[in-house]
């Protein structure tokens, strides 16, 4: 653009909208990795140095130690006392893999408060995207 010719104004009513998704996503993702670092630090506390080795057996079967496929076992091991450190990693993660899902939902909220139904529709095309990607990404 050149010099003395404005552009096109940007929608003011936007910046509540960025403001509070990049918020959403820096703070998820400062969360995460602080859970995470916690969680490895726990287990170098505790002296697990050795590598365990699981077989793909053992992980299909759900018997492996040490490994959460699931929400449900996560929060198993978070609440196994003392606390299993991978399920603090684990859970680090899962906050991780949730914080731009977390983002494009408030996108979603923010942009019909204001009423911009294109953006409502793209943001809810993503928001199942992101959801259904999810699911089947679990299922192995």
């Amino acid at each position: 653009m050149s010099p003395g010719v404005a552009g096109p104004e940007p929608d003011v009513r936007l910046r509540p909208v960025e403001t509070a998704i990049s918020r959403v996503l820096f703070w998820g993702g400062v969360a995460s990795i602080s859970i995470v670092v916690i969680g490895l630090s726990a287990y170098l506390v505790q002296g697990h140095l050795r590598a365990h080795v699981a077989s793909l057996a053992q992980l299909r079967e759900g018997r492996a130690a040490g490994v959460y496929v699931s929400v449900g076992e996560i929060w198993r091991g978070l609440r196994r006392r003392p606390t299993d450190p991978l399920a603090i990693v684990a859970g680090g993660l899962l906050l991780l893999m949730v914080t731009p899902i977390a983002g494009v939902g408030l996108a979603v909220a923010a942009f019909a408060s204001i009423g911009d139904r294109e953006y409502v529709i793209i943001s809810t095309l993503i928001l199942a995207i992101l959801l259904l990607s999810l699911v089947l990404g679990g299922t192995g």
